[in-house]
């Protein structure tokens, strides 16, 4: 299935609308996992903020699928500390002695390695066996186009574009879940506190005509022009949502 790109007319779109019509085209949706029993999930209905229950098809292990695009190589922690990579046993490089067991993801080609180490972020090129500082920030993930570095700074996100070393800072990171790109990397999804208390809200501790007690939305940040908006309310505990594929789901 091609990519869907908005022409001319349909690039302004409020982004609920543009989701809900790039939900069918693309054919992924965005999938609520927490409390998941017997397989039961529940998917963002985009156009009104609510929910549909599905269940995951022919029993896959999906639970701990993210929209994240780290494309691990084969690899192994070491005792003395490090990343190891392994392309075949027993070749191995060590890509920082100190760090044991560092935060770290893959670019889309698997030539470059962003991690964590004492509060700053690397980029550890395996061609050339390199290393470049890319200043505080901790989480990075690449996005699934492998154009951007998304990060928390510890106070937003930020966009890195790793050719061109600029920066863009988005929301705060403040009471945010962990961000997760979708598969066509145009949008950012986290969660966080915030909406009403009041009845409706998924999940957590929360029964029926009883007001939710910690309120959280889950936001859409569209990348290519900043626009963004909530669509659906949660109850505790704050979390990310993760996109999945339409056939990996059977609506009840």
């Amino acid at each position: 299935m091609g990519l869907f790109v908005p022409d001319a007319k349909q690039a302004n779109l409020p982004v609920r609308q543009e989701l809900s019509e790039r939900q069918r085209l693309l054919g992924y949706s965005l999938v609520d996992l927490w409390g998941a029993q017997k397989e039961e999930v529940h998917v963002v209905s985009f156009a009104d903020r609510t929910f549909t229950t599905a269940r995951l098809s022919e029993n896959r292990e999906l639970l701990e699928r993210s929209s994240e695009s780290c494309l691990y190589r084969k690899k192994r922690y070491s005792p003395g500390g490090g990343i190891w990579l392994t392309q075949e046993e027993p070749e191995t490089e060590q890509t920082d002695v100190e760090d044991r067991y560092p935060h770290h993801c893959f670019s889309q080609d698997q030539k470059e390695l962003v991690y964590s180490k004492d509060g700053a972020l690397r980029i550890y090129n395996t061609v050339t066996k390199t290393l470049r500082d890319l200043g505080d920030g901790h989480a990075a993930s690449w996005s699934p186009d492998g154009k951007w570095i998304g990060f928390s700074d510890g106070k937003h996100y930020v966009l890195l574009d790793p050719k061109t070393d600029n920066r863009t800072s988005l929301f705060s990171t403040e009471d945010t879940t962990l961000v997760r790109w979708s598969p066509d990397a145009r949008y950012l999804t986290y969660s966080k506190t915030g909406g009403s208390p009041g009845r409706g809200s998924l999940g957590g501790f929360l029964f029926w005509r009883i007001q939710c007690p910690e309120p959280w939305r889950v936001w859409v940040w569209r990348v290519d022009d900043g626009e963004h908006d909530w669509v659906m309310q949660i109850c505790k505990p704050g979390r990310s949502l993760v996109w999945l594929k339409n056939s990996d789901l059977v609506l009840q």
